[in-house]
């Protein structure tokens, strides 16, 4: 039963603390007290949105309360998220800043998948060093803020400063994820070998059945061309083809995502036609990544529509980088390198606007806890572009 799930099973309908009730649950059961609020009235529209939910206050003031309704249960735990966000916190209370005393949200994301990578191994500057509880107490804050997505990129060579092996790391990361609700994909680059014979399909079962071992439940599988591996861009889908089988018995219902990561501009329209002749059924969608030579509304285009397209961004650097900073200081490029703490409303909001609109949303890559505040902007964009990131 996921966090969400539990929170709608198990809190009462109303906690008193202090003077102001709190009511938490599903829109459904609590249509009655929705309809206490005058401006869900005029709202109108009360049919469920999926992770949708609404906030609001009602009553007289001495007999105030307060009402988080979840359309589902992610939507009570986003619900709780936005409400938490408008409070404030002073000596022994906890309450709504003045201007939001007649607070009302009703709100749902814009796009479906709102996600975060994480980088464990040596090249990550954070998370190679992490325990469980750390994890556990990143995703929930994240979880606070829309996200629903995790997707887990781990080495097989131990970090030095943490010596756990890869599959207990990944159990554990995806264990606290699901538990959340979220959805968990595994970074599945290919193994360099030689795919145009036996030896090669054996490699990638290999790799394949290490990684769909190491959790209970793997929701989706994203196959990168490149960066890393060097498997020339004809083989990837013929070798992944061979998984698809293995992957949808040992977890049904599982997508597979490709990348034209590293592929010449020829490459990239080369397996684009290759889809659009053989209509791969185990493929769910590609994926827009950093070295694509196609802007992901080209790729939109040339895609056959039953293939989904989301983007997996590099915004973890800030040189050298799929989004490079625009006139970084070089005193402060030199001293910092490329994974400095440096947030971008306005770069991510002009982002999100001009590519998301292609897809379904997307999942950013991470190396650390620099970039944090990126991770909020991202997935609070991904949820309502039309916010003002500052």
């Amino acid at each position: 039963m996921t966090l969400a799930r539990r929170n709608v099973a198990t809190i009462p309908e109303m906690r008193t603390q202090g003077k102001t009730p709190l009511i938490v649950g599903r829109s459904t059961t609590l249509r009655s007290v929705l309809d206490k609020l005058p401006r869900a009235q005029q709202a109108g529209d009360f049919s469920p949105k999926a992770e949708g939910f609404w906030v609001g206050a009602f009553g007289s003031d001495n007999a105030r309360a307060l009402v988080v309704a979840g359309d589902d249960d992610a939507g009570v735990l986003y619900g709780l998220g936005f409400l938490l966000r408008q409070l404030s916190l002073g000596p022994e209370r906890v309450g709504l800043f003045a201007e939001r005393a007649e607070i009302f949200e009703r709100s749902a994301p814009r796009w479906p998948v709102r996600g975060v990578t994480f980088s464990y191994g040596e090249l990550s500057n954070t998370y190679g060093t992490w325990t469980r509880a750390q994890f556990k107490r990143q995703l929930e804050e994240l979880a606070w803020f829309g996200l629903n997505h995790v997707q887990i990129a781990a080495s097989s060579k131990p970090s030095s400063s943490n010596p756990e092996d890869f599959e207990r790391v990944i159990a554990q990361l995806a264990e606290e994820a699901q538990r959340l609700g979220m959805k968990v994909t595994m970074f599945a680059p290919m193994p360099d070998a030689d795919y145009s014979k036996p030896e090669g399909t054996a490699v990638i079962t290999a790799r394949w059945d290490r990684l769909m071992s190491a959790a209970s439940r793997v929701d989706g599988m994203l196959v990168p061309g490149g960066d890393p591996g060097h498997t020339p861009a004809q083989w990837i889908i013929p070798a992944v083809s061979t998984q698809a089988r293995l992957l949808a018995k040992r977890h049904p219902g599982a997508e597979i995502w490709i990348t034209f990561q590293g592929f010449s501009r020829q490459e990239c329209e080369r397996e684009l036609e290759r889809i659009r002749t053989e209509q791969p059924a185990w493929l769910t969608g590609v994926a827009m990544a950093p070295w694509t030579d196609m802007t992901v509304q080209e790729l939109r285009e040339k895609l056959p529509a039953r293939y989904a397209v989301r983007s997996y961004i590099d915004l973890t650097h800030v040189l050298h980088s799929e989004h490079p900073v625009e006139g970084l200081d070089q005193a402060a490029a030199i001293l910092h390198g490329r994974e400095p703490i440096c947030p971008r409303p306005g770069g991510i909001a002009e982002i999100v606007r001009r590519d998301a609109p292609s897809t379904i949303g997307g999942v950013l890559y991470s190396e650390g806890v620099h970039d944090d505040i990126n991770k909020v902007l991202w997935t609070q964009l991904l949820w309502d572009p039309e916010k003002q990131p500052e």
